[in-house]
């Protein structure tokens, strides 16, 4: 099983590029479960992997386990458009990437990742992939990887800090 949580419009967007899914392009008989919070992206991921039978593709927010919420606002700027690649529980962090662009948001409905894993009946992930926009690191450090059977981790580690990448790293050591 392969797993992506924050696919974007996988590679149905003239501006970007996303590796996991060149990645698993080339994974023909795997199970794979996408998972994207902006709701704008959906049309472009159905569209982009119509020919793909393997694929299942959610409209939900993945959160950290210690979060119990239904639902949460994400923040996105008419700044981004046409593709909206920007979409963030954090107003601060869109903002940041965004100084002068107009802040929007949108509620969204979301599930802890062990949640959203359990009922999909997933136990075994051969790689999970992370990219949602500075929540990768709460989502990962709140997560119990000993309930889960995951070979390849990646997420995106460019807006943590020092001692957010050693907690992780040690994290990950101690499975």
């Amino acid at each position: 099983t392969l797993v992506q949580i924050g696919s974007g419009s996988a590679n149905d967007d003239k501006f970007y590029q996303d590796g996991f899914t060149n990645f698993i392009l080339k994974k023909t008989k795997q199970k794979i479960i996408i998972i994207e919070a902006n709701s704008i992206h959906l049309k472009k991921l159905n569209k982009f992997w119509k020919y793909k039978k393997n694929i299942k593709i959610f409209n939900l927010a993945i959160i950290p386990d210690n979060v119990c919420l239904k639902k949460m606002a994400f923040f996105y700027s008419t700044k981004d458009k046409p593709n909206y690649q920007l979409f963030s529980a954090s107003k601060s962090f869109v903002k940041k990437h965004f100084p002068n662009g107009k802040i929007k948001k949108k509620i969204v409905i979301c599930s802890s990742i062990s949640n959203f894993l359990k009922s999909q009946a997933i136990v075994k992930i051969d790689y999970l992939a992370l990219d949602i926009e500075g929540m990768d690191y709460d989502v990962l450090i709140n997560f119990d990887l000993n309930k889960f059977k995951i070979k390849n981790i990646s997420f995106e580690h460019l807006h943590l800090n020092f001692w957010e990448k050693i907690k992780i790293v040690i994290k990950f050591v101690r499975c």
